[in-house]
């Protein structure tokens, strides 16, 4: 028996629910927190790396999503997030490392209402690190290197 062209579009949404739900919530940058999650690996040994490797120009992308952060040695944080290219937010604050934790401390952030944010580094080298966020999803952020104009 044929399946009209309606029928077999129900029936494979009926199939894939969680892939199309999955799609919606990738594009809102609220998939990661359900899905991407996976069992923790062990922290990184932070006595390996300084404070100082820190710091500089790091960027990490999901989706739609681009958030840019510097950190400066002062332990200032300068942060912006961005929707196709267009920025969105602002953040402005400090940095330091505790263990193997990178906490953020913004001013004025009306999304994280205690201004502090604890991450989890799971692994660190010169141009990248990732982070468990304190949301459960896992960040890759990537050393931005700033190319010179001759």
């Amino acid at each position: 028996m044929l399946e009209s062209p309606r029928t077999s579009a129900n029936n494979q949404m009926q199939r894939t629910p969680r892939s199309r739900l999955g799609c919606i919530l990738n594009i809102i940058g609220a998939g990661s927190l359900i899905w991407n999650v996976r069992p923790l690996a062990p922290a990184v040994k932070t006595q390996d790396f300084t404070v100082t490797e820190f710091v500089g120009h790091w960027r990490a992308r999901w989706g739609v999503f681009c958030a840019d952060w510097i950190l400066r040695s002062d332990s200032a944080l300068a942060g912006k997030i961005s929707v196709l290219s267009i920025p969105i937010l602002r953040l402005t604050g400090t940095w330091s490392i505790d263990g193997d934790k990178l906490v953020s401390i913004y001013d004025k952030n009306f999304f994280i209402p205690s201004g502090k944010d604890t991450d989890r580094l799971l692994e660190v080298a010169q141009d990248y690190f990732i982070l468990l966020t304190s949301i459960g999803t896992r960040r890759r952020w990537e050393r931005v290197y700033e190319r010179r104009l001759a």
